[in-house]
């Protein structure tokens, strides 16, 4: 992967990281007065983001769906008018799809994995906290 890396950024395709996470609405506190339980609806915003490799403006989408191949997909479409790119992901399922693929080349996106388990590797997983 590193050397594949090296020979994109030669020839000056822009490299963003990716990837996703969850924030939930519901607060973190089940009980209310007098230890009696409280239902809360619970609601989950997911959100995609990409960060360039070297500076840029960073990707963003919102969605309160979970995130499957099609709402993948739908992210990768931001990027359509970006001129040749790799996105650098982690491996969740819906990244390793026929359909994500498809769409990925349509697009003149080259999709990188990271290798299983190597969260350390993605600069974007330590923006979280």
């Amino acid at each position: 992967m590193r050397d594949r890396l090296k020979g994109v950024i030669k020839k000056g395709v822009k490299v963003f990281f990716t990837d996703e996470s969850g924030i939930h609405h519901d607060p973190s506190r089940r009980l209310g007065l007098y230890n009696v339980p409280v239902d809360y609806p619970s609601r989950k915003l997911n959100v995609l983001a990409s960060i360039p490799l070297f500076g840029g403006v960073p990707c963003f989408m919102f969605t309160y769906s979970n995130v499957n191949s099609e709402i993948f997909a739908e992210f990768l479409r931001l990027f359509r008018n970006s001129g040749p790119i790799v996105l650098i992901l982690d491996n969740a399922k819906f990244h390793k799809n026929a359909y994500v693929f498809s769409v990925a080349s349509q697009l003149g996106i080259i999709l990188l994995f990271l290798p299983p388990y190597s969260p350390d590797l993605n600069p974007i997983e330590f923006g979280r906290t």
